[in-house]
């Protein structure tokens, strides 16, 4: 409630990557919903669904993935059809602007800047193409099922994502270090393995779900730091704990709330960016 307050308080923005607004969207709260109508709606409002798209000008992809996870979140909550052309080109956005031949994403279009894949880019991307697949839509099939791959073999399958392009595979799982199990510091990757575990739940792919799962579970002493900050990892972490079933997530919380609590400022907000690396 503290949390919900606060956010109306800074004026029920969308937040960091949309963030703000998921947040709103998924307590459920009545009083909370019409403030994430309001922007979805102010969002499209200076889109064209039935735009061209040229690859080098589709953006970046992290907005078109905040995008898509939104309006598909949306979607699937209200029924509300009117945002499902925006969604589909949100989605042909991402389609438009992936590594054809590796299925990530980087900052921008495939053939900018030569910087790495980034798994924080693109899986809520693809969580986008699954929720407009759930809404029905005709979307670049192909492109979500490399999407889908590219996150899944030797990456969720076998508990290991980092960025980069090439050679950034684990073929079979590490063992598990019984230390660091016990003391929690699994490594999330910065919470990219966590949405890709929620990712393959989506998708059917139980087993990578469970593994990724279990790691962000016991991850709970591990989400300090993180290339870029440690946003994601406070982000989808947790979120990955709970995916693995409600005792592990009490069990995370009952590790990691004194560390959510020294974030907390006088104001009632949580320090949700820290520590780059």
């Amino acid at each position: 409630k503290d949390l919900e307050q606060w956010v109306l308080d800074q004026g029920a923005d969308a937040g960091y990557l949309n963030t703000d607004a998921l947040f709103m969207l998924a307590t459920g709260n009545p009083e909370l919903q019409g403030y994430v109508r309001r922007i979805v709606y102010g969002m499209i409002a200076g889109r064209d669904p039935s735009a061209p798209i040229e690859p080098t000008k589709a953006g970046k992809s992290w907005s078109n993935s905040a995008e898509a996870i939104l309006l598909g979140e949306y979607f699937l909550a209200t029924g509300d059809r009117h945002v499902l052309p925006y969604l589909k080109h949100a989605c042909d956005r991402l389609a438009a602007t992936q590594h054809k031949g590796e299925g990530g994403w980087r900052h921008n279009f495939p053939g900018g800047a030569h910087y790495g894949l980034i798994p924080n880019a693109g899986i809520p991307g693809v969580m986008g193409m699954y929720f407009a697949t759930q809404a029905g839509l005709v979307i670049d099939m192909d492109s979500y099922a490399l999407g889908l791959k590219h996150f899944r073999e030797k990456k969720a399958e076998t508990g290991f994502l980092i960025y980069g392009l090439g050679g950034c595979e684990r073929p079979v799982p590490n063992p598990f270090d019984p230390e660091g199990f016990a003391a929690g510091r699994l490594d999330s990757y910065n919470g990219g393995l966590s949405a890709a575990g929620i990712l393959m739940r989506f998708s059917g792919e139980y087993r990578a779900a469970h593994l990724c799962s279990l790691i962000s579970a016991y991850a709970w002493n591990n989400t300090f730091g993180g290339h870029g900050g440690n946003f994601w990892n406070n982000f989808w972490t947790p979120i990955g704990a709970h995916d693995h079933g409600k005792k592990a997530f009490i069990n995370f919380w009952k590790n990691y709330s004194w560390y959510r609590e020294l974030n907390r400022m006088y104001d009632g907000s949580i320090i949700q960016h820290e520590s780059g690396g």
